[in-house]
């Protein structure tokens, strides 16, 4: 029988990449959970990557979060994400396929002909939020919205739904 529990909360990104000697190209707090338990055979995970307090370090943006969570159970593997940022509205994942690995090493199904179901949504957001991250921009006037979903399989995938971009003026900063 497998019980195994990992969890870090409150990490300052900034205290990691110290330890590589890098800078880090936001500030954020992050948190790590996993958790195993069950059988060899009937494995069950549950896990999730949190990213609080996402901020530029030369900015007035206000503080961003990203959270995305998986769970491996009775052979389907799911994971569900969420970027979420007071000027834009949520942008959200979900999706589930297949997860035998036994059976993929086993040669008797290939993890590449497995049907996938996934999708990616943002209702329409504001693009000026853009600038803070790309600072050669002045301003951006325009929105976004998308509702897409990926399916089939990871061989033969299919890519459907909507996009919409309306963008009025890009303004870039002078050179000089």
């Amino acid at each position: 029988e497998i019980d195994i529990d990992i969890k870090s909360v409150g990490l300052p990104l900034e205290s990691l990449l110290g330890l590589i000697h890098q800078d880090p190209p936001v500030n954020s707090v992050l948190g790590l959970t996993l958790k195993a338990s069950g059988s060899p055979a009937a494995l069950r995970l549950d896990g999730g990557f949190t990213a609080a307090n996402i901020t530029l370090p030369e900015g007035d943006l206000e503080p961003a979060s990203f959270a995305i969570g998986f769970r491996v159970q009775d052979g389907i593997a799911a994971v569900a994400g969420r970027f979420s940022q007071p000027l834009i509205e949520p942008f959200q994942l979900e999706g589930s396929m297949p997860f035998v690995p036994a059976e993929w090493i086993g040669g008797s199904r290939d993890p590449m002909t497995e049907k996938v179901s996934f999708s990616a949504k943002m209702e329409k957001s504001d693009l000026a939020v853009v600038t803070a991250f790309a600072p050669v921009l002045k301003s951006v006037v325009g929105n976004l919205d998308i509702d897409l979903q990926l399916t089939g399989t990871l061989k033969d995938p299919a890519i459907t739904g909507t996009g919409d971009l309306s963008l009025e003026a890009v303004r870039f900063e002078s050179p000089n």
